[in-house]
């Protein structure tokens, strides 16, 4: 005969297990390790002894797991004696009291919130290691930020300082506009986060309703030395961020003025693992600098805005470095003042300066920099490639260019989409690279020279593969390459480049054009393709589509191969 005391302690030690169970099948999918220590779910295994095994109401030094299904239990074999005069009576257990089961409570709980820290699901109660714990938020409004037009620079420091004492935090700048005369240290491990999940494209406060998190910067209007100047915001140290808000310098000129007044670097990276993410740079004099010292891994993602003489910069990166999702336009120095008629203005001053002094993207020496989905409109320059101005200190000579991998690429109303003037020799890979502009050859008494690619003269030291390029609107010409490098372009539509020049002039270097075409919608009887100059060392043209264009060649017999193009 059973006990009460047999029947109680099994009843509640079987509740404790059905909780505990329907617990663990929440924060874990699938199954977890059997009794014999085989995993059955390898997609979800944990190790033997996560978890400890309650059916004995004692724990096992190995620290097996509980299975989560009958299928798991070791079935009998045909020798076990299963007659219930071979059963042994267990031994009579102590009646567990009300602080035994809250104590076996909390243990469960401990270690369901252990694999839910596991699995990165629901909250982490279960103690964590301190190298490990999440940083602390901190907020700029504890530390006296106001957002009413007052200075905050001080209270905003503060903040930073402290995450710096802490060892690392997350500083919260809740939406507002918020003055920030001075310039601003983010210190390492810590992030200034403001509140737009996304880089918005409006700023400050319109009707009183705030449009996200705003910081206004004016210190150094004016400034001599704009590159060597305190930047605004400073990413000091590895693994600093800034993410989530817009910087908009009210003082700059407006978009009637023919030049803007120079201000410093927006933000400055200045060691490796530094993160801009999610930022809308309004109307920046120079954007993002991660070249004046080194800033290796770095991260810069989501940034929209108008900068007006540098969008973004790198230089002694030797680490590779990523830039994604990249959108500059000239929405800031758009005239919206009507002209004649009531037709909008689409050429301000302001814009003329940027689209004749204007670079997209600045790379110097980095170790395959990957740009990703990088996109401007009305720049001088789109990609500007050239060699370092940092000397080697052993050798007195720069210490090099770039190389790397570029795709989604498309650079808008450029004077240069790519511009060559140097790169590391193991080149720089594009692939899906859209160059475009309205061109000006057709208007006679204009003077300019737009170019798709250029590469020009001696002093070119650079080399570049393209893979899928389309380049539309009238260029004057498509490709121009006169270094001593090597071009190859592939699988790439040239539509319209001045009849009276080549639309892929090559005078020196190595060049390869393969299956491209040229001209969409009308013949280009009488114009130029490709010409192959006297002084190209190897030139391969095969497999494309000229309609009515021709190519001419003055290198030697043994040096070029032209063959299977159509006419």
């Amino acid at each position: 005969k059973i006990s009460w005391q047999h029947t109680v302690s099994a009843v509640t030690r079987t509740m404790a297990r059905a909780w505990y169970t329907i617990l663990l099948t929440l924060v874990t999918p699938g199954t977890l390790a059997s009794r014999d220590g085989v995993h059955h779910d390898t997609a979800n295994a944990r190790p033997a002894g996560w978890l400890s095994d309650r059916r004995h109401g004692a724990r096992l030094g190995a620290r097996q797991t509980l299975p989560l299904s009958p299928t798991h239990v070791r079935p009998r074999t045909a020798t076990e004696d299963t007659s219930a005069a071979s059963a042994v009576q267990p031994p009579l257990p102590s009646m567990p009291t009300l602080a035994d089961l809250a104590a076996e409570i909390r243990e469960l709980r401990g270690e369901v919130a252990a694999l839910q820290s596991f699995n990165g699901v629901g909250p982490v109660t279960a103690p964590v290691n301190p190298a490990t714990r999440p940083a602390p938020v901190l907020g700029v409004t504890t530390y006296g930020a106001l957002g009413d037009g007052t200075d905050d620079t001080i209270a905003f420091q503060k903040a930073l300082d402290a995450a710096r004492d802490g060892g690392s935090a997350v500083v919260i700048v809740p939406a507002g506009t918020y003055t920030i005369r001075g310039h601003l240290t983010v210190w390492p491990n810590t992030e200034l986060r403001g509140a737009n999940n996304y880089p918005y494209r409006t700023w400050g406060t319109t009707n009183g309703t705030n449009q996200g998190t705003t910081l206004q910067a004016f210190e150094g209007a004016g400034c001599a030395d704009p590159a060597s100047t305190a930047p605004f915001i400073q990413l000091q140290g590895p693994n600093a961020g800034i993410a989530g808000m817009s910087i908009v310098y009210p003082a700059q000129v407006g978009p009637e003025v023919a030049e803007p007044v120079p201000y410093p670097w927006c933000i400055r990276g200045t060691d490796d693992d530094v993160t801009i993410q999610n930022m809308f740079l309004v109307n920046p004099y120079l954007g993002i600098d991660l070249g004046t010292t080194p800033a290796g891994r770095h991260l810069v993602s989501d940034v929209y805005g108008n900068p007006l003489k540098t969008g973004i910069f790198v230089d002694q990166c030797y680490d590779v470095g990523r830039i994604r999702h990249i959108h500059f336009w000239n929405f800031w120095c758009s005239d919206p003042t009507p002209g004649p008629g009531g037709a909008p203005k689409v050429v301000g001053p302001l814009q003329q300066w940027v689209s004749t002094h204007g670079v997209t993207v600045s790379l110097a020496r980095t170790d395959w920099e990957v740009l990703e989905d990088v996109f401007s409109w009305g720049y001088s320059r789109g990609l500007l490639l050239s060699n370092s101005t940092v000397l080697d200190p052993t050798t007195n000579v720069t210490i090099g260019a770039c190389n790397g991998q570029m795709t989604d690429l498309q650079f808008d109303a450029v004077d240069v989409g790519v511009d060559v003037e140097a790169t590391d020799p193991f080149g720089v890979f594009f692939s899906n690279l859209n160059l475009a502009n309205a061109g000006c050859w057709q208007a006679p008494s204009s003077a300019c020279n737009q170019i798709g690619i250029r590469c020009a003269g001696a002093d070119c030291h650079g080399s570049i593969v393209v893979r899928g390029a389309s380049m539309w609107g009238a260029f004057e010409q498509a490709v121009v390459w006169g270094g001593p490098g090597f071009v190859t372009i592939s699988d790439s539509t040239f539509e319209e480049w001045n009849p009276k020049k080549a639309a892929v002039d090559c005078t020196a270097g190595r060049v390869a054009v393969r299956g491209c075409t040229f001209g969409l919608e009308k013949p280009n009887v009488g114009a130029v393709a490709v010409a192959i100059g006297p002084g190209v060392d190897r030139a391969i043209v095969i497999g494309n589509d000229f309609l009515g264009a021709t190519v001419t060649s003055n290198a030697s017999a043994t040096s070029a191969v032209i063959a299977s193009n159509l006419a």
